[in-house]
């Protein structure tokens, strides 16, 4: 993975973080299961800005 990469995948992120995480968090209540969907909030947050950085490299 290039810099420049690893770059715009941690600003794209943060973004996507920033747009989505008042929705999920009003949605994912605090408890076993919130900890557990929140982790596959995240790997699903970060597999998506990886791959906005890839389409937007092109």
């Amino acid at each position: 993975m290039s810099v420049k990469l690893a770059i715009q995948t941690i600003l794209n992120f943060f973004a996507l973080d920033l747009i989505f995480n008042p929705v999920v968090g009003s949605i994912l209540p605090i408890s076993g299961l919130g900890v557990l969907l929140s982790f596959v909030y995240w790997g699903l947050l970060l597999i998506s800005s990886h791959q906005l950085a890839v389409f937007l490299k092109k």
